[in-house]
């Protein structure tokens, strides 16, 4: 196995298992232990990895993220931009746009509200996956391996485990999320996830202050939201935005 395969097999075992130390890995790829744990301090001395929970591990380092960020993919934001804009004009609060990034999620584009006080989610901006419904919309489908070793890894009360795994099928069957106050007490938004054929590849939000854009008011938009993420899908699929429902 060369190097690069080395590293793109590391990579892809920490991103499916957040965590994972370097004799699980050594394992995995079949190469001596001395060799992986080497290779393993490389990358996260040059921050593709980053050491994370016990015997160890590691998690996917912030220079994914930034490089995730500079090839975002200007094409999606050229189709959805416009989608976006007139979702914010029917809501009148931000409209966000996220992607997945290993263990969290990044912002990639955002149309604000003109409203003067109003929600900013500034572009690149990066939170944990289950934090809001942005996020809960891409971890909900994630692929089920990732989505357990990430949910271990968050080390919850057996309660607040199980709650969480509910939720997240509930954003499957509904194909949307809400939440409010979840990690920033005066916001709350809604999420619906944008399609390319049968992967998620984006979440589109909107979001704003509580005291506005409150539970009631997000149930009144949540089937424009819906709406909007399922012609943004329509659109990547190659049929004209203005066919899909």
């Amino acid at each position: 196995m060369r190097t690069l395969d080395r590293i793109t097999a590391i990579l892809d075992i920490v991103a499916a298992s957040p965590g994972t130390g370097p004799a699980v890995v050594a394992r995995q790829i079949n190469l001596p232990l001395p060799t992986v744990s080497r290779l393993m301090r490389s990358l996260a001395q040059r921050r593709y990895l980053q050491p994370e929970g016990q015997a160890n591990g590691y998690g996917l380092g912030s220079r994914l993220l930034e490089l995730s960020y500079a090839a975002r993919p200007t094409h999606l934001l050229q189709l959805l931009v416009p989608e976006m804009e007139k979702l914010r004009d029917a809501v009148e609060e931000t409209v966000s746009l996220h992607v997945r990034a290993g263990d969290q999620r990044i912002c990639i584009c955002e149309v604000q509200s003109g409203k003067s006080i109003r929600r900013v989610v500034p572009v690149g901006f990066v939170v944990p996956l289950h934090f809001g419904a942005t996020g809960l919309v891409l971890l909900a489908f994630t692929a089920p391996a990732f989505q357990s070793a990430y949910i271990n890894g968050l080390a919850l009360s057996d309660d607040a485990e199980r709650e969480l795994r509910a939720e997240l099928a509930l954003v499957r069957k509904q194909g949307w999320a809400m939440a409010e106050g979840s990690w920033n007490s005066g916001i709350a938004g809604v999420a619906a996830p944008i399609q390319h054929h049968e992967s998620v590849v984006a979440s589109l939000a909107v979001s704003g202050p509580i005291f506005r854009w409150n539970r009631a008011a997000m149930m009144e938009h949540v089937e424009h939201i819906a709406a909007a993420a399922r012609r943004a899908s329509a659109g990547l699929s190659g049929v004209p935005l203005a066919h899909a429902g």
